[in-house]
């Protein structure tokens, strides 16, 4: 999963920021490795989590049209009950928080297609 999320950060451009973020999550892929035992114990907890569940699948499905009872279904819990949860973690409602992530990810690709075209520009 981090591997594809290296992947899919570096198809939204070479940009310097998600350079040094791709090499960020590079480190931590290869010490997975190494440390495979507390990897697999962190992410156990992770996956335990409804909340960081639920924010692991708004993040896979970013380009698609979420609502609260999509997110709630996919964590096996009503909508209000998911709702008061999500608050009560992360301070934002979870539509408040898709809302914020999926703006940084519109966000970030606008830039890096920016400093591409600035890139090819400069070259020609």
């Amino acid at each position: 999963m981090l591997f594809e999320e290296m992947m899919a950060n570096l198809e939204m451009g070479y940009s310097c920021e998600n350079l040094e973020y791709a090499n960020v999550c590079l480190l931590h892929f290869l010490s997975s490795f190494k440390y495979i035992s507390q990897f697999r114990q962190v992410r156990k907890v992770r996956e335990e989590d409804v909340v960081e569940r639920s924010i692991l699948f708004m993040k896979e499905n970013l380009s698609k049209k979420l609502t609260l009872s999509d997110i709630a279904r996919e964590v096996n819990l009503s909508s209000s009950h998911f709702s008061l949860l999500f608050r009560k973690k992360t301070d934002y409602s979870p539509m408040e928080y898709l809302l914020v992530n999926t703006e940084r990810n519109l966000k970030g690709r606008k830039e890096s297609r920016i400093v591409h075209v600035d890139k090819q520009t400069k070259k020609q």
